[in-house]
Order: structure tokens, then C-alpha cells, then sequence
């Protein structure tokens, strides 16, 4: 069976597409101060439990313990729950490989929460 999302071509686009997206809105801001969730998912038998809420959570506090930017791509499914915990959209990036009629798009999400903290904290002793 041909997987049209298994295509080399794609792969190649979309892997490619990526690495810039992720260089020109994450690296280029936010350096080694960021951590970046790169994949977050869940089984679905605990799908709409709280599972990935209490994972991001986690990534969260572990951001505002090191002082850091959290940074992902969005999936669809992932996006209502990362906009609910207070992530930011900054860009998208579209991935279409030329003459082909399918395209990928994922939104590029920050999340400042321990960033913003420490920089009040440190303009409060100025």
C-alpha cells in the first residue's frame, strides 16, 4: 500500500520546512532558553482524562523552574488544549510539496509563563 503521508518527497518538505520554521521563530529568539515539547500524546483510552493537561503542566513548571520559553508545533487535536493553557500562536508554517494538491500546516505556540515572571522579578530590584 502507497502511504501518500509517508511519500519521500513530503517527508523531505515537511522535515526541511520545519527546521526553518523552528530556526527563524524559536532558535533565533529564544536560544537555549527555550524548551521544546516535541511530540505529546496520549492513548486513547485516557484521550479527554486531563493526561496532556497534566503533561504540559509538568512541562510547564519544569520552563518556570529553568526560567524558559516552552515552544511546539501545534497539532490540530493539540491546539484548543495548548491555547486553554495559555500558549500563544507566533507563525504557522505550510508545507506543500510543488504540484501536489495536499498540504500540512502547523502552527508555531509559545508559552512565556516562567520567562515573563523572571524578567518582573528582575526589573522589580532595578
Amino acid at each position: 500500500m502507497d502511504r501518500r503521508d509517508a511519500d519521500p518527497a513530503r517527508l523531505a518538505k515537511f522535515t526541511r520546512e520545519l527546521a526553518q520554521a523552528r530556526e527563524t521563530y524559536f532558535d533565533e529568539v529564544y536560544g537555549d532558553a527555550q524548551l521544546g515539547l516535541m511530540v505529546l500524546g496520549t492513548h486513547p483510552d485516557y484521550r479527554r482524562l486531563g493526561a496532556a493537561a497534566m503533561l504540559l503542566k509538568w512541562g510547564q513548571e519544569k520552563a518556570e523552574a529553568e526560567r524558559v520559553t516552552v515552544t511546539l508545533f501545534a497539532s490540530p487535536m493539540g491546539y484548543p488544549l495548548y491555547v486553554k493553557v495559555g500558549f500563544t500562536e507566533v507563525g504557522k508554517v505550510h508545507v506543500q510539496v510543488d504540484g501536489d494538491d495536499a498540504s500540512v500546516e502547523r502552527p508555531l505556540m509559545v508559552w512565556a509563563g516562567g520567562v515573563r515572571a523572571w524578567k518582573l522579578e528582575d526589573t522589580s530590584s532595578v
